[in-house]
């Protein structure tokens, strides 16, 4: 049974969702939405302790827009679809990227081996985009969080 090819342009997409596991640990979660919507857990580093998930909204441009500059028509005829290595070294990882439309909902996902190739360099290069774009957000939010926990009353204490 084959698949009807994918017909999306990127200015069409109106959210991104990346979301990347090693050994079933998610080290990685990022969902853009077109009206400045944020969601991020993690740094994607194998090792990633941060699980504090930040939901919030940028008073700025939508991220997605620029993020969305990444994407290439070649990328959207890989969608929908799965690619697993033969040959994975060093321990599973998962990387799912989605795309949604006003339309269409699709995605793929690549299953590879920690230090095997991995993933194709323009996924790879939206990830690595995707991630540094929040970065000075994600920072924020974890600066406020920290702040807001250090001048927290304990529960007890009403005054």
């Amino acid at each position: 049974m084959s698949q009807q090819p994918i017909s999306i342009a990127a200015h069409e997409i109106k959210d991104i969702f990346i979301m990347l596991q090693v050994a079933n640990n998610q080290v990685l979660f990022i969902l853009l939405a077109s009206d400045g919507t944020i969601n991020r857990k993690g740094d994607g580093s194998p090792d990633c302790k941060d699980h504090d998930l930040y939901i919030g909204r940028t008073d700025t441009a939508p991220i997605i827009e620029e993020l969305k500059a990444s994407i290439s028509p070649e990328m959207i005829t890989f969608l929908h679809g799965t690619y697993d290595a033969s040959e994975k070294k060093g321990r599973t990882c998962s990387l799912k990227i989605g795309f949604k439309t006003d339309s269409i909902e699709t995605g793929i996902e690549f299953i590879y081996g920690e230090h095997s190739t991995g993933v194709p360099t323009e996924f790879r290069q939206l990830v690595t985009k995707a991630v540094q774009l929040t970065n000075p957000w994600h920072a924020s939010q974890k600066r406020a969080s920290t702040q807001a926990q250090l001048q927290a009353k304990p529960w007890w204490k009403f005054w």
